[in-house]
């Protein structure tokens, strides 16, 4: 493959981040590439850093949906990429739960963190489809919706074989044109990218599906993943991971782990108060299949103390024996088609304009929904 221009790509969400993002695409100094920045408000002083940097940044507002998939997406859409070799796909990413950046670090390190890096990779580009931290590199596993009905749905609506493969999570990579041309023609704006107010690290949604896909594309092809690693012995990443043996607190599945000097002990996750605002928990079928199918929503209580939540059983969903308290005000209550509740309790308690909605064909056996206030809104 005879390298051309590249196409850079940048989703920015968390404006805080325009330096650092900008320090590394000092390692495309020399490289032939066109600039294009995406944000879901404009802000001048970000406009002005990139401007700073390279006169012929362009910029484009998008919805605030889809994460940075579908603000990628738009962008492809209205770009001749005939005259590009490669595409340079780049985001802000927040803090994850340890309060670190070591996701964002990871993945930006091992791509383009020295120029002398983003040579190599750039090389690599010549025989692979996609380049990225060889430790984001991901398989698909059998827990997760957007790695079972939900990809299967949305292969059936783009018209491809939802075959299984593996793919860079995080979606910070380096790809060859073909693969990118790939994803313009299947026209995938056309999904629901439903905005979602979910916490980074959760997944569950058709970006997360899109994720995919770019692993599939890139087998479908014939081409391979790289994983770049440029991991030192004292690394910050070593670091961490030594500290994690000393103190953690992970989620896996329906547990939660917590480690002390090497000491493990776990709980069940789903056994919590939820405290905040603006929160959506989603409670679906694959998301924990075996989870769900055998134990999990039976005798399960969830007390929500927040404002503005909304509470989402999916569809296919089974609910038994449990119990649902909300204590607070204005939050949604959503049971998606076919869900099945038996001998369950719903109490909402001091909850204002709050809706209850349960949709067609659900089953309710031994329910009891207790409504305690005014503008009380109950579909059934």
């Amino acid at each position: 493959m005879k390298l051309r221009k590249i196409l850079v790509c940048i989703h920015i969400y968390y404006h805080n981040q325009v330096d650092y993002i900008i320090d590394k695409l000092k390692s495309l100094n020399g490289i032939d590439y066109d600039l294009f920045v995406t944000y879901t408000n404009e802000n001048k002083e970000t406009n002005e850093k990139f401007l700073n940097f390279n006169k012929n940044a362009k910029f484009k507002i998008v919805e605030n949906k889809g994460y940075d998939i579908y603000p990628f997406l738009v962008l492809i859409n209205e770009i001749d990429l005939e005259k590009y070799s490669s595409v340079l796909k780049l985001h802000t990413k927040n803090k994850d739960e340890f309060d670190s950046y070591s996701w964002r670090d990871d993945l930006y390190e091992n791509l383009m963190g020295t120029k002398n890096i983003f040579k190599a990779n750039l090389k690599k580009i010549e025989k692979y489809g996609l380049v990225g931290s060889k430790k984001r590199i991901t398989t698909m596993n059998e827990r997760c919706p957007e790695n079972v009905w939900l990809f299967e749905d949305v292969c059936k609506q783009i018209g491809i074989e939802p075959k299984k493969a593996n793919f860079i999570a995080g979606t910070i990579f380096l790809a060859r044109i073909e693969i990118i041309k790939r994803i313009k023609e299947l026209n995938l704006l056309q999904l629901d990218f439903e905005n979602k107010t979910m916490e980074t690290g959760s997944n569950g949604t058709v970006a997360h599906v899109i994720e995919r896909l770019f692993g599939v594309l890139c087998n479908d092809l014939g081409y391979k993943i790289y994983g770049s690693n440029k991991r030192k012995i004292f690394s910050k990443e070593w670091k961490n991971n030594i500290l994690r043996k000393i103190f953690s607190i992970q989620n896996k599945n329906c547990k939660k782990f917590y480690t002390i000097f090497g000491i493990t002990i776990s709980k069940n996750r789903y056994e919590y108060e939820i405290k905040g605002l603006d929160n959506n928990i989603y409670i679906t079928k694959n998301n924990e299949r075996k989870f769900l199918k055998e134990k999990a929503i039976n005798g399960l209580e969830i007390i929500i103390k927040g404002n503005g939540n909304t509470i989402k059983i999916a569809k296919n969903a089974s609910f038994e024996n449990s119990k649902l308290i909300i204590e607070s005000n204005t939050n949604d209550i959503i049971i998606e088609d076919n869900v099945k509740l038996k001998n369950c309790t719903f109490v909402l308690k001091e909850n204002e304009n709050k809706l209850l909605k349960i949709t067609k064909n659900t089953s309710l056996e031994d329910k009891e929904i207790v409504l305690k206030n005014i503008n009380e809104e109950c579909i059934i």
